[in-house]
């Protein structure tokens, strides 16, 4: 796995290793977009994400094409809108 989280003792905080073709998925996305940091890429999708409210992302030049996370990423049973 390329991306690992650790729980700190802390609720507000956590430790997040990114690592191999993730990591190199940010890099590229950092230097296509322009971002000053990785920590600035990572706030603009956490942006993104927290914006999102029928959990679909929509893209593309008409704004009509939808992104939704796979199925194995979410929690069993989770439901997204639209389905």
């Amino acid at each position: 796995m390329s991306i690992k989280v650790k729980n700190q003792d802390s609720k507000d905080s956590i430790e997040i290793t990114i690592d191999n073709g993730d990591f190199q998925a940010l890099v590229k996305i950092r230097e296509k977009w322009g971002f000053k940091d990785h920590e600035s890429s990572l706030r603009f999708a956490i942006a993104v994400l927290m914006l999102a409210e029928d959990k679909i992302v929509y893209v593309g030049k008409d704004g009509k094409d939808g992104l939704r996370p796979n199925s194995s990423l979410l929690e069993e049973g989770a439901i997204l809108s639209n389905d």
